[in-house]
């Protein structure tokens, strides 16, 4: 990974709001969207570039406030994920929530209200990318129905029971009945 690009976005800058902008330099360069890759470009760049973390930390300290003021105006992904469209998707808001997840493994700030916030948009990137992994996982594990791959559509629904509607949870009780026949020949 280059550090000096970083995950090299380029980000509508319109779509942003004004006291924010000091900003998109940083998170075209941090909003790296894989945990995975998230996780190398950090490493590297404490190991190798500590002066720039301090810097990048500081800018996202310091406009969190104007992020979360945005993001609560952000109407337009009040949508299921499913609906969600290319634009959607590619909106610079979620490179900014990518930014905000670096932010917190880059260490702590040194005000624990601004530490409490951190924690509170880790978690919000968690839900809404498990979110989106569900939406991705219904697709899968309806063919798997259709299929009469029952243990497949098991597997798939029960690491998000939770997010189920009351008939997608009766189809996952059905399935786990019909998989259960189907192990032990009855």
């Amino acid at each position: 990974m280059d550090l000096d690009k970083g995950a090299n976005l380029c980000l509508d800058s319109k779509l942003v709001p004004p006291e924010l902008h000091n900003l998109i330099p940083f998170v075209a360069k941090w909003g790296i969207q894989s945990q995975e890759d998230q996780d190398l470009f950090v490493e590297k760049m404490l190991s190798e570039r500590p002066d720039e973390v301090v810097e990048f930390n500081r800018a996202m300290d310091t406009s969190d406030r104007a992020f979360r003021q945005w993001s609560a105006l952000l109407t337009e992904f009040d949508k299921n994920a499913s609906e969600f469209t290319n634009d959607d998707w590619e909106h610079p808001y979620w490179a900014f929530l990518a930014a905000c997840k670096i932010r917190e493994l880059t260490g702590p700030s040194t005000d624990p209200v601004q530490n409490a916030m951190n924690e509170d948009v880790v978690r919000q990137v968690h839900i809404e990318r498990r979110r989106i992994r569900f939406c991705e996982v219904i697709s899968e594990a309806d063919e798997a129905f259709r299929n009469k791959e029952y243990e497949s559509f098991v597997s798939l629904l029960t690491p998000y029971e939770d997010l189920l509607t009351s008939t997608q949870k009766k189809k996952l009780a059905l399935a786990m009945r019909r998989s259960e026949l189907k192990r032990t020949g009855g």
